[in-house]
């Protein structure tokens, strides 16, 4: 069984103060051969009434002490939870724009076959920002996300961002070394195999988007149940 350190406190000072009644007035008196006048019954009215005073003004100031002890505490905890809070807002919001961000991304045109490919890669380097390299993406997206995301989540939206722009221009690039009108099955081979890697990266976009929506409805529930935590503890008692 758990002792409390405090009530084990207050009864060490009953005990002391007891003690010392008894040492000061009681065997005195009880040993005294001499008769008790009034003025040996004030003086130890007088002593038990101040042990006593003390012992109360104690118990108070121990109350006081345990009183500031758990304000502090409450301070503290309640600090903690505002910055969880501000994170998982951030992780909401960045979540709610990085899903925006992909579904515009899906929604560019890709013509089968690949005869808008330049067109293709344009639109996602331009219009989008999209960029080969997965940590200048991970900065883009944190300028376009605007709040904090989640490390993960954000390494995934640019790791995917990057492979789809990287698929464009190798296809792009490959139209650069064949002259498509012409008949050059080598060249032609080439392209498509470098074209047929794009749908297939363009389809995952779909999954990251679920992925990063799953994400976001898991911040808001969270942010739903810290919230009513810091209620609670801002709660004042009846």
């Amino acid at each position: 069984m758990r002792i409390d350190h405090g009530f084990g406190a207050i009864g060490l000072l009953v005990l002391a103060t007891s003690l010392a009644v008894v040492l000061t007035t009681a065997i005195p008196i009880t040993v005294s051969k001499e008769g008790l006048e009034l003025k040996d019954w004030l003086g130890f009215a007088g002593n038990v009434l101040a042990a006593f005073v003390a012992l109360i003004a104690a118990i108070i100031a121990w109350y006081a002490v345990q009183d500031q002890i758990a304000a502090q505490r409450d301070a503290t905890l309640l600090g903690v939870m505002m910055r969880e809070e501000d994170r998982l807002e951030g992780d909401f919001q960045a979540c709610g724009v990085g899903v925006e961000f992909l579904r515009s991304i899906y929604s560019a045109e890709l013509v089968p076959g690949g005869e808008n490919v330049q067109g293709y890669c344009r639109q996602l380097r331009n219009q989008f920002g999209l960029n080969g390299d997965v940590t200048a993406m991970t900065s883009i997206l944190r300028e376009k996300l605007g709040t904090p995301a989640s490390p993960n989540i954000l390494y995934l939206m640019a790791t995917h961002c990057a492979a789809l722009m990287r698929g464009a221009e190798r296809a792009e690039e490959a139209t650069r070394k064949i002259d498509l009108l012409a008949s050059d099955p080598d060249g032609r081979a080439l392209f498509v195999r470098e074209w047929n890697k794009i749908p297939p990266i363009r389809e995952a976009t779909s999954v990251v988007i679920d992925i990063v929506r799953k994400r976001q409805d898991e911040a808001a529930e969270r942010l739903d149940a810290l919230r009513r935590r810091i209620d609670a503890v801002l709660a004042i008692p009846d």
